[in-house]
């Protein structure tokens, strides 16, 4: 188990935060047909923007899913890899990986349109 433990920990720590980002810091309210929603939990309460809270959101589930696939790599690594190339091309890998994860959302929320309208076009649907 040492061998994986640490990529074990770092899947388990991600799962946590995401599981109270969705029930205490954001609780997000979606309105199905639309494809819309506003949040309800504590992060409004302070004043965070909601592109912020679903920014923060859509990047922990992305970094989720890179601590699954380090998962996976790390049991590749262990049980057929040790003694290939993969073993110094690996960190690079799942560092690639991590940053591609936590970033690929970044230009959605800069360009996030105008509420005032997009009100209006629901309404009318």
């Amino acid at each position: 188990m040492s061998s994986v433990k640490w990529a074990m920990f770092n899947f388990h720590f991600w799962c946590m935060l995401l599981d109270w980002s969705l029930t205490i810091l954001t609780v997000p309210f979606l309105l199905l047909p639309a494809m819309a929603g506003f949040p309800l939990g504590i992060l409004k309460e302070f004043g965070v923007p909601i592109s912020y809270q679903v920014f923060f959101v859509v990047t922990i589930l992305g970094v989720l899913s890179a601590s699954i696939l380090q998962i996976f790599e790390n049991r590749y690594y262990i049980m057929f890899a040790r003694e290939t190339r993969w073993k110094h091309c690996r960190r690079l890998f799942l560092t690639i990986n991590l940053f591609v994860y936590a970033t690929f959302f970044i230009p959605a929320l800069i360009m996030v349109p105008d509420q005032e309208e997009g009100l209006k076009h629901i309404y009318n649907v």
